[in-house]
């Protein structure tokens, strides 16, 4: 799904940086350093960490996305993430959400979504662990509509 993201933004023509090795578990801290440093030094831009999640009891389903707690610019890409996902997938798979703060993004203090200088959001396609859903995630229509929901997402909050 990451490749995909970044094939989509090569062809436009948007710079990014992979701040994720495709076989070696790189340690969270040089991830965000790789991303500051290219934020701060070359282009201004965002964090998207992309991920599937898992639960305890294998019966979890759906898709979140995690901002820090507060209002941030975070919760504006968080939100334009939601809304594609919605018009892209909505009929196809469960949204989970807390709207308690009056948007769709749950929060937590994850360590890429504190550390990082720049807008960051924690993305959980799915759950693996769930037969639908990993079902779902292998499925390349719908890894194409997430990578496409990512990529509007951005744009959009590019401006």
């Amino acid at each position: 799904l990451t490749a995909r993201v970044g094939e989509k933004l090569a062809s436009l023509g948007i710079p990014f940086l992979r701040v994720y090795h495709p076989w070696l578990d790189m340690p969270l801290q040089w991830r965000v350093d790789q991303a500051n440093w290219y934020h701060r030094n070359f282009k201004k831009g965002v964090f998207v960490s992309s991920h599937a999640n898992a639960s305890g009891n294998h019966r979890a389903r759906g898709f979140e996305v995690y901002t820090t707690p507060g209002n941030t610019r975070s919760d504006r890409l968080a939100e334009l993430l939601w809304e594609q996902v919605e018009e892209l997938l909505g009929d196809r798979i469960r949204m989970r959400s807390d709207t308690s703060d009056g948007d769709h993004d749950k929060e937590a203090r994850f360590f890429v979504l504190t550390k990082t200088a720049m807008p960051a959001i924690l993305i959980e396609h799915l759950f693996f662990d769930h037969p639908e859903d990993a079902r779902l995630l292998m499925d390349e229509e719908i890894v194409e509509r997430f990578a496409e929901a990512q990529v509007r997402a951005i744009l959009r909050f590019a401006g």
